[in-house]
């Protein structure tokens, strides 16, 4: 699907993951709008949240920490953002294991 419509829609990658009983992780995203439609705003917003998307998987965790702070004070109630910030807290306490891809199973279908 966001092959067909990443140039008509604004997207942003939430995660990826395997689902239960698949062995091959997928990528999950959300539609955010038209582009044309969609407001500046929106378009920094997946801008930056990507940034730190791709800082946490680099396993680079406080500095994705600090990107996805910078989304939360412009948009405190971005579910997506709040993840990854628990996240990264989760992993500056406790590190995930050297063989971590980045991915996340997900138990339930």
């Amino acid at each position: 699907t966001y092959t067909r419509v990443k140039d008509r829609f604004a997207m942003r990658e939430l995660a990826r993951v395997c689902v239960k009983g698949k062995s091959k992780p997928v990528r999950i995203f959300e539609l955010s709008g038209r582009q044309p439609l969609a407001p500046e705003q929106q378009f920094w917003l997946i801008d930056v949240y990507h940034k730190g998307l791709k800082a946490f998987r680099q396993r680079k965790t406080e500095t994705a920490l600090a990107i996805f702070r910078s989304v939360q004070d412009i948009f405190p109630d971005d579910g997506p953002t709040d993840v990854y910030i628990r996240r990264c807290l989760q992993h500056l306490e406790a590190p995930p294991v050297e063989s971590w891809n980045g991915v996340y199973e997900l138990m339930v279908k």
